[in-house]
């Protein structure tokens, strides 16, 4: 059983439990006079990321860049066995939605957005664990960025008349990076403390399953998994100098690596919320 369906179980189990009935003045959508909701939570982000291997791009215009290559000293292209991942975050999250005038107050539409936060991008593979270059092993962390991540779905909720009301939902998320930046001191020890980082922004799907639960009036607490997929963010590390190793090309123009990394995230959220 994957997680979709073990998720879907458990909030099936858990109607069965909680049949308690709340009063159509309890539920906004039932009554039409409370059509805006709002909640606040907090958000585990984790990324089901991978990479394309890490390729060097040499600078065509460096001439001490091209004769290394043409000596063997450097690899251009892919390197074997190299990849880029994201790391896991907190992020506390905030929600408007809407009720919509049909379907009988089942379907709703909401906005998802985040408070910026810090995302690790962490070495894989050959870059992580083995030396490049005969420089000393880099390690895990390449560096990290700062990344917003507003969203919009379609939301529709069962079981209007219950106070434990499940819920399931489509769209869109967008994420958002700026102020990356390399922070492995050997990396930057060996490429030069210029060395930058740059992650492309990306638009992806959002699938969403959960259930909240009417515990007092219009106040209700909620809990959801969703996932996000299709974000495929160009990344690159660019201003990379010749390493010094005593020869007549240190310090030189060397090129930049780039890679595509899939993100693909799973985020799940607790939060408490009313409607007005």
């Amino acid at each position: 059983m994957n997680k979709t369906q073990l998720i879907i179980s458990g909030l099936a189990a858990a109607t069965m439990l909680l049949p308690v009935t709340a009063s159509a003045d309890d539920h906004m959508s039932a009554s039409g006079d409370k059509p805006f909701y709002f909640r606040a939570g907090v958000t585990l982000i984790r990324p089901d990321s991978s990479s394309t291997e890490v390729s060097l791009e040499t600078d065509q215009n460096s001439t001490a860049a091209q004769t290394l290559v043409a000596l063997g000293a450097v690899h251009e292209g892919e390197i074997e066995g190299s990849g880029i991942a994201v790391g896991d975050s907190n992020v506390p999250t905030v929600t408007l939605g809407y009720v919509l005038p049909y379907a009988d107050g089942h379907l709703s539409v909401e906005t998802i957005v985040g408070l910026p936060y810090t995302v690790d991008i962490n070495h894989t593979g050959s870059l992580k664990n083995e030396s490049q270059l005969s420089l000393p092993v880099f390690g895990e962390k390449l560096g990290e960025t700062k990344a917003l991540s507003p969203a919009v779905s379609l939301v529709y909720k069962f079981m209007l008349e219950e106070k434990f009301r499940p819920y399931v939902g489509a769209g869109f998320a967008y994420l958002m990076t700026y102020d990356s930046e390399v922070t492995n001191s050997i990396v930057k020890g060996a490429f030069g403390n210029d060395v930058e980082m740059d992650i492309d922004n990306g638009l992806g799907y959002l699938l969403q399953v959960g259930a909240e639960y009417n515990f007092y009036e219009s106040w209700f607490v909620t809990a959801d998994v969703k996932y996000v997929g299709g974000l495929d963010l160009d990344a690159e590390v660019s201003n990379l100098s010749v390493p010094a190793s005593g020869g007549p090309f240190d310090g030189a123009p060397l090129g930049k690596n780039t890679t595509t990394v899939t993100v693909d995230p799973w985020a799940y959220s607790i939060g408490v919320g009313f409607s007005f």
